[in-house]
């Protein structure tokens, strides 16, 4: 099962004691840089018509592949670009202790719908807006090698 938040058991107690002892273990810069890739990463999968698990998305309706094909779209590959507005208002905030993934509330100048909203819905039946298990590694990866450059002095 995929993930939809990450939390490490013990994280907190174990930073509470590295930010007495070092003035602050975990930044807003590992912060944005672990944002940076769940957006690149959620993008990646996305654009290969992955869902979180990496598995295929379930295909287009009939009657959407027909208007894909009409309009000129792929529909070999299930990937959730149409105008990209959708993809390209997914962004994220760094804090000094967490990172937001979103989508800016906007929307294509091609629906009334906001690009929350169309996300929302398209990840009921195709679950891209998550963290996988290869990306839940790779973060703590981001972290382990953080405090190594702190606890070495870099």
């Amino acid at each position: 099962m995929a993930l939809s938040s990450l939390r490490i058991e013990g994280l907190n107690r174990l930073l509470a004691r590295f930010d007495r002892a070092s003035g602050g273990l975990v930044d807003e810069e590992l912060m944005g840089e672990i944002g940076t890739f769940l957006v690149y990463s959620i993008l990646d999968r996305t654009s290969k018509g992955e869902d979180v698990e990496g598995k295929p998305f379930e295909p287009y309706s009939p009657k959407y592949k027909l208007f894909r094909e009409k309009s000129g779209r792929r529909t070999d590959i299930v990937n959730l670009f149409f105008h990209g507005s959708m993809l390209s208002s997914l962004t994220h905030e760094a804090f000094r202790n967490r990172v937001e993934l979103f989508f800016m509330n906007t929307s294509g100048k091609d629906s009334n719908v906001s690009n929350p909203e169309k996300a929302f819905f398209l990840n009921k039946d195709r679950e891209f807006f998550a963290v996988s298990r290869e990306e839940e590694e790779t973060i703590r990866e981001m972290i382990q090698n953080h405090i190594r450059e702190i606890m070495a002095g870099e």
